[in-house]
């Protein structure tokens, strides 16, 4: 996008007007490209794009997450705002006696606020300040979806064979706070990895859960959706932690994911329990990246008092696996881990933002780590 001087403000505003009124016009009038499409970088200065949650929904305030990296440049964020909802502004400003070989980056989470379901549009705007220099402007505007709070989002579109590792879309307990009598269901809704499946086989074995996907040459529907229930019974009054663990068969060989699913009876009768403990100290189990944003190795570390079965896992801005960095047991202590910034093919991701996940029996740790791109 071309950088916009002052003088220009009203007609971008203009554009910026046009191009919400074409994101709210009837399918048929907008352009072939899907309204919540967009590419990486966002804008020249502004480069990541992510909203928390993941999927927004009606019954919860939404942020945009915006982030940039720099090679050969400094530029610093010195301020931001929210006009209102639908509109979001960053002023960036240039360290002139910076480059060569300096990076830089920030990232920061913008409020939005609540919506209704529908399809929502977000006009970012960058203001970029220069020494002896007019300020310039960057904007775009795109849209996002919002859901029902009570409606599960859709699955992914079909993919090529094999193109993700990521089969369980959602796992409900039923009933969600259930007393010491209620019977306990555990409900699984997920895709097949590949175009034609069928649950091979399921068991359940103490706390441990346990699925298999296997793969069929050939279907009639290919459609890609499965839907799995375990009947649990009447468990104990407390947090029992169910570890799943499903198996896909794939061309080259089967693969595991694995989760935990915390089940918390309730007695009606007994006293409250005590508060959780502070955020802050979960960084005692799984440590902020360094160095961050990084170019060939990204290190972290993960504490726990006891052995525990684990998973570490990088994950992109559209929650899809990109590698999987450890699973299996982690001894007790402090385990030292790192990603490379490449694919579980062993190809280079593309500089960005991506989450790498912490998952327990007992909680998920999520945090941010910037690669930096190929130069």
């Amino acid at each position: 996008m071309k950088n916009l001087p002052t003088k220009g403000l009203a007609g971008m505003r203009l554009a910026a007007a046009l191009a919400i009124a074409a994101l709210l016009a009837p399918a048929s009038a907008r352009a072939a490209d899907p309204p919540t499409s967009w590419n990486y970088p966002l804008l020249p200065h502004v480069h990541g794009l992510a909203f928390q949650p993941s999927q927004p929904s009606d019954d919860q305030v939404t942020s945009v997450v915006l982030s940039a990296v720099y090679s050969g440049e400094c530029w610093r964020l010195v301020s931001f705002a929210r006009s209102d909802p639908n509109h979001v502004s960053v002023t960036l400003a240039l360290d002139e006696t910076c480059g060569g070989d300096s990076v830089s980056g920030w990232v920061q989470e913008i409020e939005l606020g609540s919506f209704a379901a529908g399809i929502v549009p977000l006009t970012v705007l960058a203001k970029l300040a220069r020494a002896g220099a007019d300020t310039t402007f960057e904007e775009r505007t795109i849209g996002f979806e919002v859901i029902h709070g009570d409606t599960p989002p859709p699955p992914p579109p079909p993919g090529p064979s094999d193109s993700t590792n990521t089969t369980v879309l959602s796992i409900e307990v039923v009933p969600a706070a259930p007393d010491l009598d209620d019977p306990v269901t555990v409900r699984l809704r997920g895709r097949y990895p590949f175009d034609c499946g069928f649950i091979a086989s399921s068991a359940v074995s103490d706390t441990n859960l346990s699925l298999t996907l296997g793969r069929l040459p050939a279907c009639a529907d290919t459609n890609h959706a499965w839907t799995h229930e375990y009947e649990l019974g009447v468990l104990p009054v407390g947090t029992t932690t169910f570890m799943l663990d499903v198996a896909a068969e794939r061309a080259n060989g089967t693969t595991h994911e694995l989760h935990g699913i915390p089940v918390t009876v309730i007695d009606p009768d007994a006293p409250p329990p005590p508060p959780p403990p502070p955020v802050d100290s979960l960084e005692s189990v799984l440590s902020k990246s360094h160095p961050n944003p990084f170019h060939d190795e990204a290190r972290f570390s993960v504490s726990v008092m006891e052995p525990r079965r684990a998973e570490v896992a990088i994950f992109d801005l559209s929650g899809r696996r990109v590698a999987t960095v450890f699973r299996g047991t982690l001894p007790a202590g402090t385990s030292q881990l790192a990603w490379n910034g490449r694919r579980a093919d062993g190809s280079r991701a593309p500089g960005g933002i991506y989450f790498y996940r912490l998952t327990l029996p007992e909680r998920i740790i999520t945090r941010r780590v910037v690669l930096l791109g190929t130069p």
